[in-house]
């Protein structure tokens, strides 16, 4: 008897306006999206980065997982009112196209700008397992910048799912490992175990500045509202998929880095560039110690893998619009807009060249920052744009919907006022240029 074909992992989906054929994606490769391209190099490098501050990172942790979770229900809502046609498209039809290109290129700034960021800290825990090859100064530039060419190598080849659910398995495990062993330290002597921290005195404004550096630690939560067209029943996968992977990424993220903050002293973090392996290696020994480091080399690049898919479908999105040249929404026979594709991976690689001037965990944070003051602006047009839909009624306004819309333009504000003079110029700046190409390109 003819037996019935099994199902295929992932369905194939025609793309009607160019005829290719293309995977999408379900729940669950969806989760993996975002709990990926959240948990990525910030985790691994933010304890070097928030030590300083004290108890204030963790008041920042507070308001960041707060603040986050409610722009992720703000996304989810969104993502039901166009869910085959991606933030981009809604921005256009609620904002006008202007408002829409601003927001949009604006995220793809923060996008290239948290490639560079996602590189350098792989880059870091890389050269941890060859500290020969470290001594020179053209090595961290050759690694990054071939992890880059390779990944790339990756998105074009249509890999972009396998390497990512690989990646996101393979990274969860050593903050695991950190909650398992702080738990058993504080529980067998819990006096002993939590090292002095920076005695920093509790402020807002040392909060402020924390806020940006852990905003770019949930960048991501935003992902699955990204990609057009490319979300299997997308009305309410990718709802469920955005609270999901933000909430799991997020409590992971903060039970993780606390755990290290709370139990390696202050000193030996701020010096460190890999503080994760070295608060494992610390209470397991060396050998774990390498282990972890390869595991958080994987979790880098794997995240950098996930933020170059992104990068490639949203001005895919805005070339079909023409808010960008038409020729970037072109895919090959695999599904994959290839001119956005290079397009990312060249723009990544010179903000990585800008960042590499700098010492390691500057390079990281000057990154970052630029990261998280460009999302902010496409943040700040999405809520205005819910705002609309409320408004007009198209999304049913509710209590909680408000309390949450409130909460997320607060927070952003917050959040901005945190990034920064220097990031935010940069961000203007390259949100700027952005805008003189749109104008040259539709002359």
């Amino acid at each position: 008897m003819h037996q019935p074909q099994r199902r295929r992992r992932f369905s194939l989906k025609i793309d009607s306006d160019r005829g290719a054929t293309h995977r999408t994606l379900g729940l669950g490769s969806t989760t993996l999206l975002i709990v990926g391209n959240i948990i990525g190099s910030a985790i691994f490098v933010l304890p070097s980065s928030l030590a300083p501050f004290g108890w204030n990172a963790l008041s920042a942790w507070g308001v960041t997982l707060a603040g986050a979770l409610c722009l992720a229900s703000i996304y989810a809502d969104l993502a039901t009112h166009a869910p085959d046609r991606g933030t981009h498209a809604t921005l256009r039809e609620t904002l006008g196209p202007n408002a829409a290109f601003v927001g949009s290129f604006g995220y793809l700034v923060s996008i290239w700008a948290a490639n560079a960021a996602i590189a350098v800290a792989g880059t870091s825990y890389f050269l941890r397992l060859l500290p020969a090859a470290s001594t020179s100064p053209s090595t961290p530039i050759l690694v990054a910048l071939s992890a880059v060419g390779a990944l790339t190598l990756a998105n074009w080849r249509g890999w972009t799912q396998s390497v990512q659910g690989i990646s996101t398995l393979i990274k969860v495990i050593p903050f695991l490992l950190v909650i398992a062993l702080a738990v058993s330290m504080l529980a067998s002597d819990a006096q002993a175990a939590v090292a002095p921290m920076a005695d920093t005195p509790i402020s807002a404004s040392a909060t402020l500045g924390c806020v940006a550096i852990t905003l770019f630690a949930m960048q991501g939560l935003e992902s699955a509202a990204l990609p057009r067209g490319r979300i299997r029943d997308a009305v309410r996968t990718v709802p469920r998929a955005t609270m999901l992977g933000t909430l799991l990424a997020g409590l992971l993220t903060l039970l993780a880095t606390v755990s290290v903050a709370l139990m390696m002293p202050t000193d030996a973090i701020v010096q460190s560039a890999t503080p994760i392996s070295d608060f494992i290696e610390r209470a397991l020994g060396h050998d774990i110690g390498t282990w972890v480091t390869l595991a958080g080399v994987i979790s880098c690049f794997g995240c950098l893998n996930g933020w170059l898919y992104l990068g490639t479908e949203l001005p895919a999105s805005m070339g079909a619009t023409r808010d960008l040249p038409a020729s970037l929404s072109k895919r090959d026979h695999r599904g994959v807009a290839t001119n956005a594709l290079w397009l990312c991976s060249a723009v990544t690689s010179i903000l990585l060249l800008m960042a590499l001037s700098r010492t390691a965990v500057a390079a990281f944070e000057f990154a970052a920052l630029i990261a998280t003051a460009t999302a902010l602006v496409f943040y700040g047009f999405c809520l205005a744009a819910f705002f609309r839909l409320l408004n007009e009624g198209r999304i049913t306004p509710t209590a909680s919907r408000i309390c949450r819309l409130l909460g997320a333009a607060l927070f952003t504000l917050f959040a901005l006022a945190s990034a920064g003079s220097e990031s935010i110029l940069y961000g203007i700046g390259f949100i700027a240029m952005g805008w003189i190409w749109r104008r040259f390109q539709r002359a």
